[in-house]
């Protein structure tokens, strides 16, 4: 009797040590790391690992420091308009290629190159899968979050490219870190889709609905634009006796022609120097090659081709003063020929003079 008493009190002292043990709650880091898993195991046939996860919020002008310098970005898209972009570094982007072409991954480190549309290529096979996994793991999430419905699309020249095609809206970003071949390579892949997706029918009749999209994106997206009076080329050895207060000549300044610099150096429009109000302004030109000046309507703005007109050509590259003196007045530099001594526009003749840039507020 006493036997089946202790026995039953073991049996109470176990049972009571039990824990039930549920089903996990489903998160976006389990999500992601288990749909890479997944479909490596699925298409490329090799071990994968995730090692680190990384969720933030991003406009896209703040993604720079977020993108790598080379590898392979994919623009994303999915149903009712969303863009987004995928990231792979160049380690990642050599891992998936060695793994879709020999089979095996290579313990060394790949070279940064620009992908091509064949990487795009065998990249998608791995990744379509991957998002597609993503989506219907993420469905568990709570809150949901937007990534479901991705498919890969168009391959993308670089970061700038990417950041681009990205609409002015926050996104989220997801980076995590990826190891292949049981570290035969490291690296990292991002994947950028927007917080919000745009509430959009797809027109299944319009095959131009996407492109129109696109060039909505695109057209949204800040542009900079640099105005440039002159430049002026000068050898290296009088550059390195510049000292403060000596006069570099502009000969070739106008202020009919002021070009318009985008930030891959070329010029996208000419311009004419002026003012608007108090404010310095130009007034764009016709981008066809000789075309003459847009007619001034406006009657604020006030051209100041006065300022240059009729200045000499100077001999030379370059005409410093032997001894130049940091106190040297204004009124004691002899004027170029033509040259109005307003005092309201002074400040765009000493800039010129000084070889300063002219400052332009539109």
């Amino acid at each position: 009797m006493a036997e089946t008493q202790d026995i039953s009190v073991l049996r109470r002292m176990a049972g009571a040590q039990r824990v039930k043990v549920g089903p996990t709650a489903m998160t976006l880091d389990k999500a992601l790391r288990t749909a890479l898993v997944r479909a490596a195991d699925e298409v490329l046939k090799i071990a994968v690992g995730v090692r680190e996860f990384e969720q933030e919020t991003h406009l896209p002008e703040d993604l720079t420091d977020h993108l790598p310098d080379s590898g392979l970005f994919l623009m994303l898209r999915a149903p009712g308009g969303g863009v987004g972009v995928a990231v792979l570094c160049p380690q990642c982007l050599g891992a998936v290629i060695e793994a879709a072409t020999m089979g095996q991954v290579l313990k060394r480190e790949a070279a940064e190159r620009r992908a091509t549309g064949t990487d795009a290529a065998l990249t998608r096979a791995w990744l379509d899968p991957a998002l597609a996994n993503l989506g219907g793991l993420a469905a568990e999430c709570s809150p949901l979050p937007p990534v479901d419905g991705y498919t890969c699309d168009t391959l993308l020249g670089d970061g700038r490219a990417a950041q681009m095609v990205l609409a002015d809206a926050a996104h989220l970003r997801l980076t995590v870190e990826v190891e292949f071949g049981f570290g035969a390579k490291i690296g990292k892949m991002s994947l950028i889709v927007p917080m919000e997706r745009p509430t959009v029918v797809p027109d299944q009749n319009n095959d131009g609905q996407w492109a129109a999209t696109l060039n909505k994106s695109v057209l949204a997206t800040h542009a900079a634009l640099e105005a440039v009076l002159c430049e002026l080329s000068l050898p290296l050895s009088d550059i390195t006796k510049f000292e403060v207060g000596q006069l570099l000549p502009l000969s070739n300044a106008s202020i009919d022609d002021v070009g318009m610099i985008g930030r891959d150096g070329n010029t996208v429009i000419s311009a004419r120097l002026g003012r608007s109000g108090n404010a310095r302004a130009v007034r764009l030109r016709s981008p066809a090659n000789g075309a003459a000046p847009v007619p001034r309507t406006d009657p604020e703005f006030e051209p100041g081709s006065e300022l240059l007109s009729g200045a000499p050509t100077l001999p030379g590259p370059m005409a410093l003063p032997q001894q130049p003196s940091d106190d040297l007045p204004m009124d004691a530099i002899e004027p170029l020929n033509g040259l109005v001594e307003d005092r309201e526009q002074a400040d765009v003749v000493e800039a010129l003079d000084a070889g300063e840039s002219v400052p332009l507020q539109a």
